[in-house]
């Protein structure tokens, strides 16, 4: 699962993925117009948006706009969840 993104939930209402981070990804929003929410459901993690950086930890969440078209992750590793409107 390390670096693939694996839908859980995909209703009329939301989808909300799945995946592990290690090292660095970078993740496109371009496609989709909605807020995107992160949720770290195992270890730290560092969300970097437009030279703002946001660093998670176990149980905590950050929403991103949806004017935000790209962000890169970074961790040693970390589980997180992210959910947006479809």
């Amino acid at each position: 699962m390390l670096g693939k993104t694996n839908t859980i939930v995909d209703c009329e209402f939301f989808t909300t993925n799945i995946f592990e981070v290690k090292i660095e990804q970078k993740k496109d929003y371009s496609n989709l117009d909605s807020f995107v929410i992160f949720i770290c459901a195992k270890g730290p993690a560092l969300i970097s948006i437009n030279n703002y950086d946001v660093k998670l930890k176990m149980g905590e969440s950050v929403l991103i706009p949806a004017n935000n078209e790209t962000l890169v992750l970074q961790s040693d590793y970390a589980k997180l969840l992210n959910v947006y409107i479809d």
